[in-house]
């Protein structure tokens, strides 16, 4: 059976975005200057899903969204579909226990997650993901 994934538009102070959602939650929020080109990264990122606009089903999914955007401590939970390899799931799992303000270094992620010495595969990861202002630990 395909997926579905489903998707709407938001406006923030970041700008114009795009995001999408899964059965399973958050797939993915992407910024930029261009409807066409967000969509058409969307439809080939989910290449073999079914990619469906839902502006009044997703409503509250996009409120979410804005709210983190614009109140990075705020608690606005929404499910997230993190999907990546085992390696980048981990990473993102470890930004995710970041409280919103927080900084630390590639270096301090990696040795919480017993790698040191891994400081740029941890970079690698955190720049594969999706979602990364979810991720309250990259300096907003």
């Amino acid at each position: 059976m395909k997926e579905t994934i489903r998707y709407a538009w938001g406006q923030s102070t970041l700008g114009e975005f795009i995001a999408a959602v899964s059965g399973r939650g958050l797939v993915a929020v992407e910024f930029g200057e261009s409807r066409a080109r967000l969509k058409q990264d969307l439809l080939q990122r989910f290449a073999d899903a079914d990619v469906v606009e839902e502006p009044v089903a997703l409503a509250d999914v996009i409120g979410k969204v804005i709210a983190r955007i614009e109140q990075p401590r705020s608690d606005s939970e929404l499910a997230l579909d993190l999907r990546g390899s085992d390696f980048e799931l981990r990473v993102w799992q470890a930004l995710l226990g970041i409280p919103a303000g927080e900084r630390v270094s590639y270096g301090d992620i990696a040795a919480g997650l017993g790698m040191p010495g891994m400081a740029r595969e941890v970079g690698q990861a955190c720049a594969a993901n999706t979602s990364p202002w979810w991720c309250p630990a990259i300096g907003w």
